[in-house]
């Protein structure tokens, strides 16, 4: 008896180790960029107050793409994570901030980057990922869609500190409002 206890303890921790080791639950993949500060949130880490939607301006650019031009220019601007229609990728632990949304953003909230294309196909697959690490971001840290979510957009308007409009207009070009 003692040692199927043993053995089943040593099963169960080598499951734990195994698993938390294995990346992120959000990401395809975790690319985390060497290097990023460790900032908390402005009520700590952990602390984020809701997720800003992003979407790229380098159309048909994939989001291994954009997790490589952040790891050489992050220290101008980076985001947690990256979506296209193959894969998300995570850049940033969303333990700390990232530098994607402006001094008022950035000490608030995840961001998250949509990659634009024109292929309906395409964007479909990507959105839909999108929507979907959207909703589980806000939902682990038991956040309303109504409070928790912003666009790059509305962080222009009522945060300021940046004069970005994305998602909107892309989102329109695929037929879809803001509502959805």
């Amino acid at each position: 008896m003692k040692k199927t206890i043993k053995v089943l303890s040593s099963v169960v921790t080598a499951s734990i180790i195994l698993l938390t080791s294995v990346g992120s639950v959000f990401a395809d993949r975790e690319m985390i960029i060497p290097d990023l500060p460790k900032q908390g949130y402005r009520y700590g880490v952990s602390a984020y107050e809701g997720v800003v939607a992003h979407s790229t301006a380098t159309p048909e650019a994939p989001a291994i793409n954009i997790q490589k031009y952040e790891s050489r220019t992050w220290r101008n601007a980076f985001v947690h994570y990256a979506v296209d229609w193959d894969e998300t990728i995570q850049i940033a632990d969303t333990k700390y901030i990232a530098y994607g949304g402006g001094p008022a953003a950035n000490k608030r909230f995840v961001h998250v980057e949509l990659c634009e294309t024109a292929d309906y196909t395409k964007f479909k697959r990507s959105y839909e990922k999108y929507v979907k690490l959207l909703a589980k971001i806000l939902k682990d840290n038991k956040i309303s869609v109504e409070k928790g979510l912003w666009t790059h957009h509305d962080v222009t308007h009522h945060l300021g500190g940046t004069d970005h409009e994305d998602p909107i207009d892309y989102l329109k070009s695929h037929g879809v409002s803001e509502a959805q």
